[in-house]
């Protein structure tokens, strides 16, 4: 499980943007008619978060992932930071030691973070962005705590990588990846009788072109394998559907910009549904299996890359988690619309983060990467 939304927040819970700035409203003739509220009042109430503890990574971090990496209670963080990942074990309290630093050959720019050998922990996928240099190292599960094994490359060649992303591709339960180079995205599925190797696809997926950037794996359309989709440089969001194997990359939405699409439960159906951020702002595409259909109007608080959705103050619906700010999800304005994306908590950026639960209550927390620190907000 990666997730890499960059994301900060003040001590305590953060105004709402727009309820404390009020704008007087133009009566049209030089004056005003009083104050007005530029954004509405909260619909829901937000996540909110202890003080901010700091822990140091020792060395200038460019990605985060969290899982289990030590085989010992806690959940861990994996930092990618050049010349190797380090680790920071934690206790499950939500305070993280330095462990052990994994050297890396390939240059360690990106990672991902799945089991896939299938043997119940963790392993890493690293590679160089822009780079030809992608691997895959495993933890070595027979020892407590766990080191890690020698990387093992993937079988190339690659041109100027740009993105892994985990999934379920064959059928077989155990993780295989989707990789994403400057020429082609490609199936990289798991051989368990081989532990930590991948059989590269025959054919790369059809419809995807050079400058395509991978977005997402994930099964959207519910027919039990993952599919992957692709935000192209003109905007249009492409899906390949992953029945036996994938099919060619079709164009199910347009304007998204600067990659930023996602795609979740953004209406009270049981389908998955796709947000894009477009110049004028969020709009939504409600999913039906494989199709999806635009909802008129937009959000304007949806803008910015990357975005992470995630049902972050624990109300049952998806939020959404970007670089600038999180949008919280409010209930449909009408029954059977979909939800409402008016309620927004600014956030700084940073140099990556992930929201996930690292204590083990159920509610997402915030550890924000910011050059050699490592920040953790508990919920």
């Amino acid at each position: 499980m990666v997730l890499t939304v960059v994301v900060s927040f003040v001590p305590g819970c953060g105004p709402l943007l727009g309820i404390s700035d009020p704008t007087p409203a133009d009566r049209g003739d030089g004056g005003t008619d009083g104050s007005t509220i530029d954004a509405p009042p909260p619909c829901v109430a937000g996540a909110t978060f202890r003080a901010e503890a700091t822990f140091s990574v020792g060395g200038t971090g460019t990605a985060i992932a969290v899982g289990q990496l030590d085989r010992m209670p806690g959940v861990d963080v994996a930092i990618a930071v050049g010349d190797g990942v380090q680790i920071l074990s934690g206790n499950g309290a939500g305070s993280f030691t330095r462990g052990a630093k994994i050297p890396t050959t390939v240059v360690a720019e990106a990672l991902v973070l799945d089991d896939f050998d299938s043997d119940g922990d963790n392993d890493l996928i690293v590679w160089d962005v822009g780079g030809t240099s992608i691997a895959e190292i495993r933890q070595n599960s027979s020892v407590v705590p766990s080191t890690f094994l020698a990387e093992q490359p993937l079988t190339g060649p690659f041109s100027s990588l740009q993105a892994a992303r985990s999934g379920l591709l064959d059928g077989n339960f155990i993780a295989d990846l989707v990789v994403k180079d400057g020429v082609e995205a490609r199936p990289f599925t798991s051989l368990l009788g081989t532990p930590g190797t991948f059989a590269r696809g025959a054919n790369a997926i059809a419809g995807v072109a050079a400058d395509d950037a991978l977005v997402a794996v994930a099964d959207i359309d519910g027919a039990g394998r993952d599919d992957a989709a692709f935000v192209g440089a003109n905007g249009d969001v492409k899906l390949a559907l992953n029945t036996t194997q994938f099919g060619a990359a079709a164009v199910i939405a347009t304007g998204a910009q600067n990659q930023c699409v996602a795609f979740g439960k953004f209406d009270e159906d049981t389908s998955i549904d796709l947000i894009v951020g477009t110049a004028a702002g969020g709009v939504i595409y409600r999913g039906n299996g494989a199709t999806f259909t635009r909802s008129p109007g937009t959000f304007p608080a949806i803008t910015g890359s990357p975005m992470q959705v995630i049902d972050l103050n624990g109300d049952g619906r998806d939020d959404l988690v970007l670089a600038t700010r999180i949008v919280y999800q409010c209930a449909p304005a009408m029954t059977g619309a979909p939800g409402v994306f008016t309620q927004a908590d600014p956030i700084e950026g940073s140099t990556a983060v992930l929201a996930a639960d690292v204590t083990g209550d159920g509610k997402p927390d915030l550890l924000r990467l910011v050059g050699n620190e490592l920040k953790v907000r508990i919920q």
